[in-house]
């Protein structure tokens, strides 16, 4: 199995999730916003979500910039949603920045946000590490790494509670 087909066999996982879902009205956006947050915070603090160990540098995490990656509907990540953690930075990059980035330094790993499903008092999103591969990388290479997890929250006096994961899917 090579890279390309780990890579296609994510995108088929995800590709059967619609991008947000729910209403877009300000409160929507502002609760969604702090749902990526929320969900991110998770990811890189708990270090729970698949492969997070195997992000090069902890310090300054690439994170695709729009939702549902592998998508062409993705939605762009506002700057508004990304959380502020101790001494580390999520970068929003583009696909193609991505792949600048893979082509100049090699393979690396970045966080991505997969779909949001947002209810009146729960959501579930989904976060996972996926491989950025340089353009002449040899594709009998398999990277047997990367994956994403389903999180549960709960909409509870203002504020999002985590509740579970609901699943894990690693590459």
């Amino acid at each position: 199995m090579t890279a390309t087909t780990l890579g296609l066999m994510l995108t088929i996982l995800w590709a059967g999730y619609g991008s947000v879902q729910g209403e877009r009205s300000p409160v929507a956006t502002s609760r969604t916003n702090s749902l990526i947050a929320i969900a991110l915070t998770r990811a890189v603090t708990e270090k729970d979500v698949p492969d997070f160990e195997s992000i090069r540098d902890k310090q300054r995490i690439p994170l695709l910039d729009t939702t549902e990656w592998g998508q062409a509907w993705g939605e762009k990540i506002p700057l508004d949603a990304l959380p502020k953690i101790e001494n580390v930075r999520l970068t929003l990059l583009s696909k193609e920045e991505l792949q600048l980035q893979a082509n100049e330094r090699g393979a690396f790993l970045y966080l991505a946000v997969g779909k949001i499903i947002l209810e009146a008092d729960s959501a579930t999103i989904c976060v996972g590490t996926q491989w950025a591969l340089p353009k002449d990388l040899d594709r009998s290479i398999v990277y047997l790494s990367g994956g994403a997890y389903e999180l549960k929250y709960f909409w509870r006096n203002r504020k999002w509670l985590f509740d579970r994961i609901g699943w894990v899917a690693v590459s």
